[in-house]
């Protein structure tokens, strides 16, 4: 992820740092078990185990730190060991708000004045002699436990304030990103009221309406507007005093039909410069007014006024979309199964596709992130082409922080950045999973033949209900 190779960029030179300081020798693994950087050392004895290749992959102290870093990652707490030739080793994880981001490895350090026999032990692991492991041991200095112990808390210090930083500036970003969404709502909730303030507005300037009745219409629409300004106004300040427990709802014996005439008046007039006629269709229960509801009037009409709002800001052409049944169409098995979804794409997806995600298949029960396999393109130019594998959300995602920005989220799709798609041309999609709901499932993605990537750990159950699972 981004967020980690900032971290690490970072933690390099102070890493270093506590290697010379200490005379011990530091690593730093990410979440999933990589290591990241490191060893650092800078004595002897650090340099006599990277010269014997004992950190290269399969070699004595690289299957040590694994297994301490995979303990550490599933305790979620720091993990010791001594070694038999007596060298201490510690995995502190840096546990975050989304869970376990680093691991640091600290040690590989003798804790009292070592002895022949241990020099012996320790070249025979390493294939060294052990007059060469005797000088080196002897020029070494000892950390005592109680100073190990200082040394674990002052690196775990170091790289959890760094995991945490990291995550205050994904907060804020998403806080940032809020706050726009925010702005974009209000300008567009304001826009109804205004366009129908200003059209009447501009009617009664230009004298078009010479019947009194008329005027006193278009008059009685401008206020009528400018309460519903008034009334936006006052849900930012309500959506403010929520935050703090003092939001408020007035409820009453409301009939319906007053807050539904209210919506569809503030619409009418941006509806017409849109060519989009407005149809109501009202049970007679309404008309005879023999209807009440126990609600807050206010909220109703908000209700109604975000529905045709929105109706009338997304009214791009109709796009039709085709279902079948996953009953009859998928195969599927709770305990595991394998299989491909294949299909063509003739199109280019910067000119033929409308503004917004846009899923070209998709198989689920529930929804895009909960027991769900699909490949999209992404809302903005230029698209992106994506897979997505996910199982049961409660299981990938616990606390409910893998939303569709999230790096949670995005960390389990196979992205292909610059997808070969054009019009005129057939490209053949491939979804190819295996084991999946089986605790090991993966997935590849192929264009035209050619993998794009995998996605891999796929590790959640799925729960697809086939009576309404669809394709």
């Amino acid at each position: 992820m981004i967020e980690e190779a900032e971290s690490t960029d970072r933690l390099s030179g102070a890493l270093e740092a506590v290697a010379q300081a200490t005379g011990a020798v530091v690593s730093l693994y990410e979440g999933r078990g990589a290591r990241v950087l490191g060893p650092f050392h800078a004595h002897p004895l650090g340099g006599l185990l990277a010269e014997s290749k004992a950190w290269s992959a399969g070699g004595w102290a690289w299957n040590i730190e694994s297994d301490l870093v995979g303990r550490a990652l599933a305790r979620q707490a720091r993990v010791d060991t001594v070694t038999a030739p007596g060298l201490a080793v510690a995995a502190i994880p840096a546990v975050g708000l989304s869970g376990t981001r680093l691991v640091s490895v600290f040690g590989w350090s003798p804790q009292r004045f070592p002895s022949e026999h241990a020099a012996t032990l320790l070249a025979g692991v390493l294939g060294r002699e052990t007059v060469t492991v005797w000088r080196v041991f002897r020029s070494t200095k000892a950390i005592t436990p109680d100073l190990f112990d200082r040394y674990c808390q002052l690196v775990d210090t170091l790289v959890g304030t760094s995991v945490r930083n990291d995550e205050a500036r994904v907060e804020l970003v998403r806080l940032m990103q809020m706050r726009e969404v925010l702005l974009a709502k209000v300008s567009h909730e304001l826009r109804s009221p205004l366009s129908a303030i200003s059209l009447r507005a501009d009617a009664l300037a230009l004298g078009v309406e010479a019947d009194e009745e008329r005027r006193r219409s278009h008059i009685g629409s401008i206020k009528r507007n400018v309460a519903e300004m008034s009334r936006l106004v006052e849900d930012l300040l309500e959506s403010g005093r929520s935050q703090t427990g003092l939001f408020s709802v007035s409820k009453s014996l409301v009939d319906p039909l007053s807050p539904l005439t209210a919506a569809i008046e503030a619409a009418l007039p941006q509806a017409r410069v849109r060519g989009i006629s407005l149809n109501t269709f009202i049970p007679e229960a309404l008309k005879e007014g023999r209807l009440f509801i126990h609600a807050d009037a206010d909220r109703v009409q908000q209700i109604y006024s975000n529905v045709f709002g929105n109706a009338l800001k997304f009214n791009v052409k109709n796009t039709k979309a085709l279902f079948y049944s996953g009953d009859q169409n998928a195969a599927f098995s709770a305990d595991g199964w394998s299989g491909t979804v294949s299909f063509w794409l003739s199109l280019d997806p910067a000119t033929d596709l409308e503004p917004g995600f846009c899923d070209p298949i998709q198989v689920t029960d529930s929804a895009y992130n909960d027991s769900a396999i699909w490949v999209d393109f992404t809302k903005d130019n230029p698209r992106q082409f994506r897979l997505g594998v996910f199982g049961e959300k409660d299981a990938w995602d616990p606390d409910g922080t893998g939303g569709g920005d999230s790096p949670k989220f995005l960390d389990r799709l196979v992205i292909v950045e610059q997808p070969p798609f054009a019009t005129g041309k057939w490209t053949h999609v491939a979804i190819v999973y295996e084991g999946l709901s089986a605790g090991a499932g993966k997935a590849t993605l192929y264009l035209d033949g050619e993998p794009q990537g995998t996605s891999e750990g796929i590790s959640e159950p799925f729960a697809w209900d086939m009576s309404t699972a669809t394709i």
